[in-house]
């Protein structure tokens, strides 16, 4: 198996829906592994009904776990795929899976494509972050969503570290590219439509996504983040107080940010 979709999900039975019906029509070549927080909003229910159907390319575990980067983790355990795709419950693929199992080549482990942002009033949001290529690390993370990864790579430093909470992914791309794994960026290539409804993009948790920032610099880099960028995280902490911070800080995101 070349390609395995690994879609992390707890009570969000509209979510796993839309994700399942951006790849329902390419589900041929490719594993899909959903890893379920044993919800009880009828998501088992749908997906044990989607298995009876295809059941040859679907690997489905619902158990309680310790949060996203555990499951996700345990999507990447099972998975028997060379590359992972991580597309969280909600998120959707926007590129023809054919066309991405062409470009997986030896020459690279950590493949980064172009990702469309959707905010909670269903706006798209400008980002370009992208544009900067691996120099966006260790100030910018990386979306999975973003990411193809060659599965060896989590088997051979370790998958996700649990003490980081809202950047545990951004942890792993870091120690990755410290330890040599070659990166390739496609940023003109759509891989998925990221909805920022997850525990990072939440205004209020600026605070805990700087400290992890910081802390994860440090740790594989050996320096803090630069000064623009934790300042950018203070603001954000300090306008979620406000009412109509969700506009608030769109503005400030297409006058300031340029999507950052």
């Amino acid at each position: 198996m070349k390609l395995s979709i690994i879609t992390v999900c707890y009570n969000n039975l509209e979510g796993i829906k839309k994700t399942y019906r951006s790849l329902e029509n390419q589900l041929t070549d490719i594993e899909w592994v959903v890893i379920d927080g044993d919800s009880k909003d009828g998501t088992k229910e749908y997906i044990n009904d989607i298995l009876f159907a295809k059941a040859t390319c679907i690997v489905f575990v619902s158990e309680p776990d310790k949060g996203i980067f555990d499951a996700m983790n345990k999507g990447i355990a099972i998975a028997s795929g060379e590359f992972v795709i991580f597309l969280n419950s909600g998120d959707t693929l926007d590129y023809s899976l054919t066309g991405i199992i062409e470009m997986l080549n030896n020459d690279h482990d950590v493949f980064i494509f172009g990702i469309k942002k959707v905010d909670e009033s269903n706006r798209q949001v400008k980002w370009s972050g992208l544009n900067n290529g691996i120099a966006m690390l260790p100030n910018i993370p990386l979306p999975h969503q973003s990411s193809i990864i060659r599965r060896s790579v989590f088997l051979e430093i370790g998958s996700h570290d649990l003490k980081y909470q809202i950047l545990g992914d951004h942890d792993f791309f870091c120690r990755a590219y410290v330890k040599g794994y070659r990166y390739v960026f496609h940023s003109n290539i759509i891989l998925s439509t990221f909805y920022m409804d997850g525990v990072s993009s939440k205004l209020r948790n600026a605070s805990r996504v700087l400290h992890e920032l910081r802390k994860i610099s440090l740790s594989n880099f050996g320096t803090d983040i630069d000064f623009t960028i934790r300042m950018r995280y203070r603001f954000r902490y300090i306008i979620s107080w406000f009412p109509f911070s969700g506009a608030i800080m769109r503005s400030a995101r297409n006058l300031v940010f340029k999507g950052h």
